[in-house]
């Protein structure tokens, strides 16, 4: 028989170790489960003392901040326009300090940057279209240097701004989901896979329609590192179970969570529509810049660093194997992608020279 306590604010029947409430949003102290604050940096009842981290970069921030310090993500700005529930999201990832030693701390990595400003260069969220460095304001769609009062990008022609047509929340051209109403907005046809705008009903390659849903999104309680890979637990949405990501869902009601972008995915979905990964893929850091990556990839996105697809260690662009497993790798032309030994100094195929 599951074990089972109420919620003391609505009295809903909570799994004995839930920390939070899926019907009134009310969190609990991970050690004792006394009632606390979404803000809360230390638990009244037992003394616990938690960490609040950035959800954008995962920087730990003070628990009365209202702008992270470390990549300017606005709190309060974010909170005012959203529910309860995603209010509290806003307010991030929580810890307490006697997991420390469990816990993958942010201050370990780098932040998950997705590119560099087009004018300094700095690390940063493509997706915001501004660079907080140089306050340079950028296409997040072609990445190139716009006026802060262009509407429609000069350089490809994007929307830089569109309302959502749910709830009419001003968004940028890089958001895939309303921060208001978690309206759900797709970046490729899930029939085709050709690219889409946010406010295109069907798509202009095959004619899928392309109807606008709201998503939920899990929350992650803590991200842990097992091993190389890379392991995030989840609050269900549902129940309010935590589960790590690696289970695949939810152990109490099947719950089913993207490890990649943590968006709650539908009964038969094998592939997440808001990222477009595989539901079962796995993360992993790299070796040499500790960002997020998928296991498998070759190259890490984010630094550049050559890894192993098969054990995702780092190599170097020449070496035909991988010291850390052992596997072999064929080389191939850059130019046609014929396949050419490690040795040649011109593609057979196509007669390229390697070194120039």
């Amino acid at each position: 028989m599951t074990n089972e306590r109420s919620c003391p604010s609505c009295q809903q029947a909570l799994e004995t170790y839930a920390e939070y409430c899926p019907n009134c949003e009310q969190e609990f102290c991970p050690d004792c489960f006394a009632p606390i604050g979404s803000t809360d940096s230390a638990c009244a009842n037992c003394g616990a003392e938690f960490a609040i981290y950035c959800p954008k970069c995962e920087a730990e921030v003070d628990a009365d901040a209202v702008q992270c310090g470390n990549c300017g993500y606005h709190f309060a700005m974010q909170g005012e326009s959203q529910t309860a529930e995603e209010g509290m999201a806003v307010i991030s990832t929580r810890a307490t300090l006697t997991q420390a030693t469990l816990t993958h701390s942010p201050d370990e990595d780098e932040e998950t940057f997705t590119g560099e400003c087009p004018e300094c260069g700095e690390p940063l969220f493509i997706e915001d279209g501004f660079c907080p460095e140089c306050e340079t304001t950028f296409c997040p769609s072609c990445v190139q240097i716009i006026d802060e009062d262009d509407e429609v990008c000069p350089h490809c022609g994007v929307l830089l701004y569109f309302d959502c047509p749910l709830c009419g929340h001003e968004l940028t051209a890089g958001a895939d989901m309303c921060a208001n109403c978690n309206a759900l907005f797709l970046s490729v046809c899930p029939n085709c896979e050709a690219a889409v705008q946010p406010l295109d009903e069907t798509c202009a390659k095959c004619g899928t329609e392309l109807p606008i849903e709201q998503r939920k999104n899990a929350r992650v309680v803590h991200t842990l590192v097992s091993g190389l890979q890379i392991v995030r637990v989840f609050a269900c949405t549902d129940c309010g179970t935590n589960f790590e990501s690696t289970a695949g869902k939810c152990p109490q009601c099947g719950l089913r969570v993207c490890a990649n972008c943590q968006l709650v995915l539908e009964e038969g979905e094998e592939i997440c529509p808001r990222c477009r990964l595989d539901s079962n893929a796995q993360l992993w850091p790299c070796p040499q810049c500790a960002q997020v990556i998928l296991k498998g990839q070759d190259v890490c996105e984010h630094c550049g660093q050559h890894l192993c697809p098969n054990c995702s260690a780092a190599i170097s662009e020449d070496d035909t194997g991988c010291a850390n497993c052992g596997a072999e790798f064929e080389l191939a032309c850059p130019n046609c992608g014929a396949e050419v030994s490690a040795q040649a100094e011109v593609c057979p195929a196509c007669a390229f020279k390697f070194n120039e």
